[in-house]
């Protein structure tokens, strides 16, 4: 099969004129720098929060980054095509919501392209988008803005901002003691996962306290 296409290249290049070679050559280098230029994953693996699985990065600039249909997913948001505004993600293009949107959650509203750790070009999100759109919807739903159709984010960021807070001063807690040198891997994405089970149903104690200490 690959010798097919690299027949139908040449065939297609010897039909080409001097200028149309030129030109491919061109188009070609340049696409080739711009894969060499685009950030790589030097770390992969999925964050479970209550009963999502969501892709996740770290690129070798540090940027921590969700891929782009777990930022949907998070957000428990349905996956449109095009934006009502420019340069403005579907999940947060609703007019009632542009007024509370603030320059941190501007900064991190753009796509981000890089190379997966299997050499394919994935898009996603600076991590940090989760916790600046769900309180984009939890400002708008205080000020009595939000819509009926809104309602359902909105509980589901509340969820998230609550979570990803109480986990945030613990991992700040283990940094300044250090801990976290010492604590098992996934040990914070098991305890945001059971903060988020707490959050969306009430915990019921049905083992013995020796069990939990075993």
């Amino acid at each position: 099969m690959n010798d097919g296409r690299t027949r139908s290249g040449k065939a297609t290049a010897e039909a080409m004129t001097p200028e149309q070679r030129k030109e491919r050559a061109k188009a070609g280098a340049a696409k080739r720098a711009e894969l060499a230029a685009m950030p790589k994953a030097k770390y992969e693996g999925k964050l479970k929060i209550g009963d999502l699985e969501i892709d996740v990065a770290v690129l070798e600039n540090k940027q921590r980054v969700i891929t782009l249909t777990d930022v949907f997913k998070a957000l428990d948001r349905p996956v449109r095509g095009n934006a009502r505004l420019i340069n403005v993600p579907t999940f947060m293009d609703a007019k009632n919501l542009q007024p509370f949107i603030c320059k941190d959650l501007r900064d991190v509203i753009n796509k981000v392209q890089y190379i997966n750790l299997n050499g394919k070009i994935q898009e996603g999100y600076d991590a940090l988008i989760i916790p600046l759109v769900s309180d984009l919807y939890l400002k708008v739903r205080d000020d009595g803005k939000l819509l009926k159709s809104q309602e359902d984010t909105a509980k589901k960021a509340e969820i998230l901002v609550r979570s990803l807070a109480k986990v945030g001063i613990i991992a700040l807690v283990d940094e300044a003691t250090g801990y976290e040198k010492e604590k098992a891997k996934n040990e914070l994405a098991k305890i945001l996962e059971a903060f988020v089970a707490k959050e969306l149903q009430p915990w019921l104690k049905t083992f013995p306290d020796d069990f939990y200490k075993h």
